[in-house]
C-alpha cells in the first residue's frame, strides 16, 4: 500500500516550520537592536550567538507545540472518522489564527519591553492592568513603540494568508469503502500517535532529563544578553502568570519566619524596644541634642541612574546640576533602589521597607496601616504634601499616601490644563514652578513641612518643552531628556535659594529606580544604582562622601537622624550616619540582588545563582569559589525580606500611639 501522509499532518508541519521562521525573524530583530545598545564583548564567539539562537528554537518549539496540539488532535480525529462538520474546521482555523496572531503580538511587544527592562516579557507587564487608559496613552505617545506596529501588522497579515491558503489543502474526507477500511484507520491512528509523541516532546522542550525546559535552561554563557536571546517571551509570560496564580507565590518563602526575625534583629543593631515586644524589629531612637525641625524636601527622580551621571561608562556631563549638588552635600555613593518600578521607589523611600519581587505594596497593602516618614513628622507638627506630575491614582499613589500620613497630593488636576503635554502630565520644570508657591504657603504657617516630589519627564514619551531657556548639548533625545531633567532641578533649586525658608530646609535627592543601560549582568546595576544626596548648606557645612552600602529604605532613618527627631524605628532601614550594613539587597521582579563593596550576588526565582566581582564588570561566575560569602549574603537579604513578609502578614507595620509614647518616654 502506498504511504500517504495525511493532509492534516502535512498542514501542521508546514504551520510549525513557517512560524519557526517568523519567530526567528522576530528574534533577529530583537538581537540586532539589542546588540547595538549593548555591544558584545570582543571575546564573544560566533558559536555562542549561534547557540543562543538554537536555544531560542527550543523555546519556540515549546510554544508552537502547545498551540498546535489541540488542532492536530482535532484534525486527526476528523480524518480518522471522516467527519464532515465544517464548523469544526472553522473553529480550528479561527483558533490557529487567533493564537498565532496573539503570539506574534507578544513577540513584538517584547522588543520595547526587553529594551527597557533587559528581561523578557512576564506577568510584571500586568502590574498596571487596572490603569489601562493611562498605560495605553503612554504607549501610543511613545513614538519608539509605534515603529513596531507596521512590521507586526505585516507579520500578522502574512500569517493569516499562509494559514488560509494551507488550510484549503486539508482534504475534506470522503466516506468511500477504501477510506473506511480498518487497515486505513490503523494507519491513520499511527500518524496521530506519532504526531502526539512529537508534540509532547516539543512541549517538554527536551528529550533527555527528568524535568521539562525551564527559563534557566537558556543560561549557558557569561554574557547576559545571549542568555536572554534564547528565551521566548510567550513562554515567560505564561509561565510567570501561572506561578502568580499559586497563592504560595504571592508571598515570599525564603526561610522560616521565626529564624528570619531572629537573624534580622541581630543585624539591626539599634537598641531593641522592650515596650513593643509584639514588634520584634522595633528600635527606640532617642538622639542626643535638641530636635532640629527643618523643612524637608524629597525629590524622587524618575530613572536617574548613576549611569546617567557617568558611572559604568555612562555619558558624561548630562547632569551638571546634580553633580554640583553632590559635591556640596552628604553624598552616599553606593546607594541602590529597592526595585525597578516607580511604586517601589516611592514606597521604599517614604516607608523604609524593601521590595518583595513584584509585589505592589501601594495596592496590596492599602488596608494595612503604616507609620512611615510622613506620620512620624506629623507627630512633630509637620505639614505633609506630595507632588506628582500626572494621574494621582496611577499606582494608587494618592490613596495610599493620604491613608498613611500625607495631608495633600497635588497632581495634574491641580495644574493649568495648558501645561499638560502627555499622559505623564506636566513637565518637570512646571511641576517645580507650581510647587514653589505652595511651599511658600506652607512656610507662612510657621510650621515645618515635608514636601515629596515624583518627577516624570525622564520617562517615555520623552517631551522637551518649547519656549524655555533650556538648550540641550546632546544629540540623542534620551540624553537630552536627562539634561532637561537636571536643568529642571537646577531651576527649582535656584528658585528655592531666593526664599527665606531655604536656609532651614533639608533637600534629599534620590532616584525611584535606574534604567537598563550600559550593563553586563541580567540584573543591571544601572537599573538600581542611584545618587543619594542630602543638601542643607546651612546645616551640613562640610561636604562628605560615604562609601558604605545604602538603600532607599535608609533614606528616612538617616534623615530623621540628621534632624535629631526621636521615634521608634519599626522598619528595615538604618541611620547611615550611625550604623553600617554589610550588604544592601534589592529586587527586580523575579530576581534578588545583594551587593557589598566587592561582590554582586544575583538570586533568580528559577534557582540559578551567580556571584560576580563587579568593580570591572567581570562576568566569571564565582558562586563555587566563595561559598561562605554567598551564604552570608543570602542569610542577610533572606532574613530581612522574610521578616518584612512576616510584618505584612501580621499587620505589624504601624505601632500604636501609646506604645510609641511609652517607648520615647522611657
Amino acid at each position: 500500500m502506498k504511504i500517504r501522509v495525511p493532509a492534516y499532518f502535512t498542514f501542521i508541519v508546514k504551520v510549525f516550520g513557517f512560524n519557526i521562521f517568523l519567530f526567528l525573524l522576530c528574534r533577529l530583530v530583537l538581537y540586532n537592536i539589542s546588540v547595538r545598545k549593548w555591544p558584545l564583548s570582543d571575546g564573544t564567539q560566533t558559536l555562542e550567538v549561534f547557540r543562543a539562537f538554537l536555544i531560542g528554537i527550543q523555546f519556540d518549539t515549546v510554544v508552537l507545540s502547545y498551540i498546535l496540539f489541540i488542532p492536530f488532535i482535532t484534525l486527526g480525529i476528523i480524518d480518522l472518522f471522516h467527519l464532515k462538520h465544517k464548523s469544526i474546521f472553522t473553529t480550528v482555523k479561527i483558533f490557529l489564527l487567533f493564537s498565532l496572531s496573539l503570539t506574534l503580538f507578544i513577540l513584538f511587544a517584547n522588543i520595547p519591553y526587553f529594551l527597557h527592562y533587559f528581561s523578557p516579557l512576564s506577568s510584571s507587564a500586568f502590574l498596571w492592568i487596572d490603569n489601562p487608559g493611562y498605560s495605553l496613552q503612554m504607549v501610543l505617545q511613545e513614538k519608539t513603540f509605534l515603529i513596531y506596529i507596521i512590521p507586526l501588522a505585516l507579520f500578522i497579515t502574512i500569517e493569516v494568508l499562509f494559514i488560509s491558503k494551507q488550510f484549503k489543502k486539508v482534504r475534506t474526507p470522503d466516506n468511500t469503502a477504501e477510506n473506511l477500511n480498518s487497515n486505513k484507520k490503523i494507519y491513520n491512528s499511527a500518524f496521530i500517535l506519532f504526531g502526539c509523541l512529537i508534540l509532547f516532546a516539543g512541549i517538554r522542550g527536551r528529550i533527555s532529563g527528568k524535568a521539562p525546559i525551564q527559563v534557566g535552561s537558556a543560561f549557558f554563557s557569561d554574557n547576559a544578553l545571549l542568555n536572554n536571546m534564547g528565551i521566548n517571551p510567550v513562554f515567560t509570560l505564561i509561565h510567570s502568570s501561572i506561578l502568580d496564580l499559586n497563592p504560595v507565590n504571592a508571598k515570599i518563602n525564603l526561610m522560616p519566619s521565626e529564624e528570619a526575625l531572629k537573624l534580622a534583629g541581630n543585624f539591626l543593631t539599634s537598641t531593641k524596644d522592650e515596650n513593643n515586644s509584639a514588634f520584634p524589629l522595633a528600635r527606640t531612637i532617642i538622639p542626643t541634642g535638641e530636635m532640629d525641625k527643618m523643612n524637608v524636601v524629597i525629590v524622587i527622580m524618575e530613572a536617574m541612574s548613576k549611569f546617567k551621571m557617568g558611572k559604568w561608562g555612562g555619558p558624561q556631563n548630562l547632569t551638571p546640576g546634580l553633580n554640583q549638588l553632590k559635591n556640596n552635600s552628604y553624598y552616599f555613593d553606593k546607594t541602590y533602589t529597592a526595585g525597578i518600578h516607580t511604586f517601589n521607589g516611592i514606597y521604599s523611600t517614604l516607608f523604609s521597607y524593601p521590595a518583595l519581587y513584584k509585589q505592589h505594596p501601594m495596592k496590596l497593602l492599602m488596608q494595612v496601616p503604616h507609620d512611615g516618614l510622613a506620620n512620624i513628622l506629623r507627630k512633630e507638627g509637620y505639614q505633609t504634601t506630595f507632588f506628582t506630575t500626572h494621574d494621582p491614582d496611577f499606582d494608587n499613589v494618592r490613596g495610599f499616601l493620604m491613608a498613611n500620613g500625607f495631608d495633600r497630593v497635588y497632581s495634574e488636576m491641580d495644574y493649568p490644563s495648558e501645561w499638560i503635554q502627555s499622559t505623564n502630565g506636566v513637565p518637570d520644570h512646571k511641576l517645580f514652578e507650581f510647587a514653589v508657591p505652595q511651599l511658600d504657603k506652607m512656610a507662612s504657617k510657621e510650621k515645618p513641612f515635608l514636601a515629596a516630589f515624583m518627577t516624570t519627564s525622564d520617562h517615555g514619551p520623552y517631551i522637551i518643552p518649547d519656549g524655555i531657556s533650556f538648550s540641550p548639548k546632546s544629540v540623542e533625545l534620551t540624553d537630552q531628556i536627562v539634561e532637561y531633567a537636571d536643568w529642571s532641578i537646577s531651576q527649582f533649586m535656584e528658585a528655592c535659594r531666593t526664599k527665606p525658608w531655604f536656609s532651614n530646609t533639608m533637600f534629599v535627592f534620590i532616584a525611584d529606580h535606574g534604567l537598563s543601560l550600559g550593563h553586563t549582568y541580567d540584573m543591571p546595576l544601572a537599573f538600581h544604582e542611584s545618587p543619594l544626596i542630602y543638601y542643607a548648606p546651612e546645616k551640613l557645612k562640610e561636604a562628605k562622601t560615604f562609601h558604605s552600602p545604602a538603600g532607599q529604605i535608609d533614606v528616612a532613618p538617616t534623615l530623621l537622624g540628621l534632624l535629631n527627631i526621636p521615634y521608634v524605628n519599626n522598619t528595615l532601614g538604618i541611620d547611615l550616619l550611625k550604623e553600617e550594613r554589610p550588604f544592601i539587597y534589592f529586587c527586580a521582579d523575579d530576581r534578588i540582588g545583594c551587593i557589598d563593596d566587592k561582590h554582586f550576588l544575583i538570586l533568580r526565582k528559577n534557582g540559578m545563582e551567580t556571584l560576580y566581582e563587579y568593580a570591572n564588570l567581570e562576568t566569571k561566575n564565582l558562586i563555587s569559589e566563595f561559598p561562605e560569602k554567598v551564604d552570608s549574603m543570602k542569610i542577610y537579604c533572606f532574613s530581612m525580606m522574610q521578616s518584612y513578609q512576616w510584618m505584612i502578614d501580621n499587620q505589624k507595620l504601624k505601632l500604636s500611639v501609646n506604645k510609641i509614647e511609652s517607648s520615647l518616654q522611657k
